[in-house]
């Protein structure tokens, strides 16, 4: 679970609880949050949404990591934050690849590449300084 937008968000089972303690704490920080849960059964139509959801999240984090990273004007701790939310986009794929019980392997080379992009941005800096 990323972005607290308004939305529909699948929770794996194994953090239901964590999730409806943190729902209660949100509720409980301004009049008017409201959280809504519904346990609802893994079915085709469930999968695809996910799936076509993710995809659209890996594709837009992906391209604006590579667009952060490429653009060479990033100091150091933007590009450790960088590397940091690119593993936690291949982390993410890798875990509802599970969840699916499915490859997902395109979606997971385009995490990869924003993951790789980052890592060797941060190793570029870190040579550039100390080369310098």
């Amino acid at each position: 679970m990323t972005g607290l937008k308004p939305g529909v968000y699948y929770i794996p089972e194994h953090h239901l609880k964590r999730w409806k303690e943190l729902a209660e704490r949100v509720e409980a920080c301004q009049e008017g949050n409201k959280i809504t849960t519904c346990r609802v059964a893994m079915d085709e139509g469930t999968a695809r949404k996910i799936r076509d959801t993710l995809t659209a999240e890996v594709k837009e984090k992906a391209a604006k990591l590579l667009d952060d990273v490429s653009k060479g004007t990033l100091n150091d701790t933007q590009l450790q934050v960088r590397a940091k939310q690119a593993q936690e986009l291949l982390d993410r794929v890798n875990l509802y690849s599970c969840i699916l019980n499915e490859g997902l392997e395109g979606l997971k080379n385009v995490a990869q590449l924003a993951n790789g992009a980052a890592a060797a941005a941060v190793m570029q800096d870190f040579a550039a300084a100390v080369c310098a």
